[in-house]
């Protein structure tokens, strides 16, 4: 009886991961290192990447990462339907980032500055 159960269960077990294995995966996440050192176009430095991983069939969050001189980026992307609150993952994104830093005894992530946006024509 005990072996009858031990293989009925390890059937189901199996079952089930089939099961969740077909209804495909619900996060992606890509971590791709850049150039460690500036790149420039037309004279223009080029001051950040902004990643971003493809959403495919049954995918709720995409969650794209890509270092670049000496600091890294995140791309986040949503089904909307399944992660309505995309911007609260972004934020535990960033405070858990900080705590890391801090317990690292880096101090918490520096800033980038801010690029200015060229002034209307006219």
């Amino acid at each position: 009886m005990t072996r009858v159960l031990a293989r009925e269960s390890d059937n189901l077990g199996s079952r089930v991961a089939a099961e969740e294995f077909r209804k495909g995966f619900h996060l992606t996440i890509t971590n791709v290192p850049g150039p460690q050192f500036p790149l420039y176009m037309m004279g223009r430095r080029l001051e950040a990447f902004y990643p971003k991983v493809p959403l495919v069939l049954n995918t709720a969050l995409g969650i794209a990462i890509m270092s670049y001189d000496g600091h890294i980026d995140f791309g986040l992307i949503a089904d909307y339907d399944a992660v309505p609150d995309l911007d609260l993952v972004a934020d535990g994104l960033r405070a858990a980032i900080g705590e890391l830093a801090t317990a690292a005894g880096a101090g918490p992530p520096a800033r980038r500055r801010k690029v200015r946006k060229p002034a209307p024509a006219g």
